[in-house]
């Protein structure tokens, strides 16, 4: 049996009748007197250990340290993984590059229904502080080289979406445009087996990682006031 020093705190009652899922476990016995917890641990023997060892058991070793002085600061990462990151320091960055990436083997095409005409709509109405905020969030996208003036017969409305920390998302509303798209059919991969491969930490955004099919570019035309 252990002992360990604790704080009584006001609880606003006594204490309760049933004891916690906690002291359950730990088969603990609360005294008022003392202001203690008393443990009943099961201690294993050395001989049932090796038993279990024999059989193929699998078989856990925890062990406390106490650290006094010294510099307790985390170290950095091991010498292979920081010979790996210098390595591909070009796939890795500490910021994306402001840019479209390189087009691939595969590019997003964009394939209409045959005689399907361009779909467009007017803009969406928005409040004054969206205007602000579209106009700021357009020339950062301009200057960056992700969107450009088009005279395109296309036109999807955009849209705000507030985030959870207040902020606008801007969006765009291809509704009409999937309509008359052919759809592939070809099964997608399931979201759990990509996090297999790709997690927030392969991908440092989610947009911009895949170019348009040459040709199809029009198609996402977008239309703002």
């Amino acid at each position: 049996m252990s002992s360990s020093d604790a704080r009584v705190v006001d609880v606003g009652g006594d204490l309760p009748k049933q004891p916690s899922k906690w002291s359950k476990s730990r088969d603990t016995r609360i005294t008022r007197d003392s202001a203690s917890l008393e443990d009943r641990l099961a201690l294993l023997e050395d001989i049932i250990l090796k038993m279990g060892v024999k059989r193929g058991e699998i078989t856990y070793l925890a062990a406390i340290y106490e650290v006094s002085g010294g510099d307790l600061r985390e170290e950095g990462p091991p010498a292979v993984i920081d010979a790996v990151l210098g390595e591909f320091k070009d796939v890795m960055p500490q910021e994306l590059p402001r840019r479209l990436p390189p087009r691939q083997e595969v590019d997003h095409a964009i394939e209409l229904e045959p005689g399907a005409k361009p779909p467009a709509k007017t803009p969406y109405r928005m409040a004054p502080p969206e205007l602000e905020e579209l106009q700021r969030q357009l020339k950062d996208l301009l200057d960056a080289g992700f969107i450009r003036p088009s005279k395109a017969p296309y036109g999807a409305p955009v849209l705000f979406q507030r985030k959870s920390d207040g902020s606008l998302r801007l969006c765009i509303d291809y509704k009409a445009l999937n309509k008359v798209t052919v759809k592939n059919k070809y099964p997608i991969p399931l979201v759990a087996n990509l996090f297999e491969f790709f997690t927030k930490l392969d991908l440092r955004s989610g947009y911009y990682q895949v170019r348009i099919a040459e040709g199809d570019e029009e198609k996402t035309t977008s239309v703002t006031r």
